[in-house]
């Protein structure tokens, strides 16, 4: 079987947030955002490595803070960011020493509510495909706005929003984002990466509680998806 590497960018500074410290280090009852993201991922077995992407000169007293509220093996390996979250990305790949036909997960440490179901689609699937994502059907009427005036309003039959964790084999996503990198192209996910490489990326569906903490209220809502038990690592479909 390959290996299996999961690569947590956490290099945010949390501007949207309203954050006085890294994103990832804000509290959320009563622990780092980023440790309920790793104890997550920690519920699916089959990792065989752990990168996660810091803050560029964070204490190693905040790195501690977090490893000693989660117990995860194989061990931690640290990798500072950089300023776009794919300079981040490439910094944890540069980072990582692994056979090519290994395959890599990169998931947001500010998604502290990934299911092992989800994470367990994509290994299957990127077994066979080589990239897949996650995905989530629109649901409300898409604008294009220009000047405070709508331009074209989209058909929302063909887009989905696009998740983490996202899997590829890691040569394919080592290869898609040295030649965006080289390119001067700027990427928001490494879906687009490996699309600008010119590679198809399956999709997978994903899953409406795998939220991303952005804003204030996101993180309210992380506390309130705790305190009430609606989600679960074990849960089964979406």
């Amino acid at each position: 079987m390959p290996e299996v590497i999961a690569i947590v960018v956490a290099a945010g500074i949390g501007r949207r947030l309203g954050a006085v410290q890294p994103k990832a280090w804000v509290p959320l009852k009563g622990r780092p955002l980023l440790a309920w993201t790793l104890e997550a991922l920690s519920r699916w077995d089959l990792w065989t490595r752990w990168v996660i992407v810091h803050p560029p000169g964070i204490d190693l007293q905040d790195l501690q803070a977090v490893e000693a509220t989660v117990s995860v093996h194989p061990p931690i390996q640290w990798v500072p960011g950089g300023i776009r979250r794919q300079d981040s990305v490439w910094n944890g790949l540069q980072a990582v020493s692994a056979p090519d036909d290994s395959v890599v997960m990169v998931h947001d440490g500010a998604r502290p509510f990934v299911p092992g179901v989800l994470i367990q689609r994509l290994w299957e699937a990127v077994q066979v495909t080589g990239a897949a994502v996650p995905v989530l059907p629109v649901l409300e009427t898409v604008k294009v706005v220009e000047a405070r005036r709508v331009v074209q309003t989209l058909d929302r039959d063909r887009l989905f929003l696009s998740q983490t964790p996202q899997a590829f084999r890691l040569d394919l996503l080592r290869h898609a984002y040295r030649f965006v990198q080289e390119q001067g192209t700027v990427v928001t996910d490494e879906a687009a990466a490996v699309e600008r490489f010119g590679f198809s990326v399956a999709v997978v569906e994903g899953f409406r509680w795998n939220i991303k903490v952005t804003y204030p209220e996101d993180l309210r809502l992380a506390a309130w998806l705790i305190d009430t038990g609606i989600f679960s690592g074990d849960v089964r479909s979406s």
